[in-house]
């Protein structure tokens, strides 16, 4: 810190106390209350800076802008509102629905090897939850590693090809890729949506199923020959409506994790700013160093002889 009487190597409070007791100066009770008196004039003036800046010019311009900005955005209130109302209740109700509808598919199928419903009932709600549960767990261990998973690529040959010879080792300067923190959940959360749209296709296949004799594999060619026009729409369509709910389910489940972080994250940050306290260091080293140079020049008007009267230390 530099100030006017050349004290270049005062940085902090302490340096000031330093300084001032090397000079045989003690601060009293008093000096700590006019320190903290002004430290807090400091800190009120802070808060009162745009209503005291400039003259009236200034602040109709200032006033003026905050006029305009307001102006401009309540013609967005409407968009924003309905975009808001949509993301707070919309996405959640949405994900509530499928949920519902998910479990109910899962059950038909279930109930082709469980005969107690209620059991085939549970263990569609334990599935149907446990890939909810799986995509905010691989969000939140991701998060908390700092991990940063690749950004997608449309899919062409030459990818694959690459991706190929990766597997099989014999691409140039091989190096092993780092896999996500979450990858054991990743790949229990693909079996899962696997499970799901195989049990809810079987359900919608469950009379038919029950229809057909013979060995397994004449079924299947049977089913795949010989089903008319009804049965195969029924079918793709029963596997296109699961595999909608479930991606659906997926998607917004991993929306709300990743909304939750960064929601988390900025009250961290605005809580953090907030309680950062202003910095009053130099009210106290200004005080001190004013101290100790009003007690000197008292004494050099004491040992030239003039009356040590003439030098008023406040």
């Amino acid at each position: 810190m530099m100030d006017e009487h050349g004290f270049n190597h005062i940085q902090t409070r302490e340096d000031a106390e330093r300084h001032a007791a090397s000079k045989g100066i003690a601060l009293t009770a008093r000096d700590w209350e006019e320190i903290e008196r002004r430290e807090h004039a400091l800190r009120a003036s802070r808060k009162n800076d745009l209503n005291t800046a400039g003259g009236f010019t200034d602040r109709f311009v200032s006033n003026y802008l905050v006029l305009l900005e307001a102006i401009e955005r309540a013609s967005e209130v409407l968009f924003t509102l309905i975009r808001a109302v949509i993301l707070a209740f919309g996405i959640p109700l949405a994900l509530i629905l499928l949920l519902i509808v998910e479990q109910q598919r899962v059950v038909h199928g279930l109930m082709l090897f469980e005969g107690n419903r209620s059991l085939a009932s549970f263990g569609a709600w334990a599935i149907v939850l446990l890939n909810l549960v799986l995509e905010f767990t691989i969000e939140y261990v991701e998060v908390t590693n700092g991990y940063v998973p690749d950004s997608g690529s449309r899919f062409s040959l030459r990818i694959w090809f690459n991706k190929f010879m990766y597997f099989i080792g014999a691409t140039e300067n091989w190096t092993p890729q780092i896999l996500s923190p979450a990858n054991r959940y990743r790949q229990l959360l693909r079996l899962v949506t696997f499970t799901i749209l195989a049990l809810a296709l079987a359900g919608s296949m469950k009379d038919v199923i029950a229809e057909l004799t013979g060995p397994w594999y004449q079924a299947l060619a049977n089913i795949l020959l010989n089903s008319d026009l009804m049965l195969i729409t029924t079918w793709i369509g029963g596997l296109l409506f699961a595999a909608v709910a479930v991606m659906s389910v997926q998607g917004l489940a991993r929306y709300i994790a990743v909304r939750c972080v960064e929601i988390i994250e900025q009250m961290e940050k605005k809580t953090t700013i907030n309680t950062q306290p202003v910095d009053t260091s130099s009210v106290a080293i200004q005080y001190i160093l004013s101290k100790v140079a009003k007690v000197e020049a008292k004494q050099n008007v004491s040992s030239n002889g003039a009356s040590p009267f003439l030098v008023r230390e406040d």
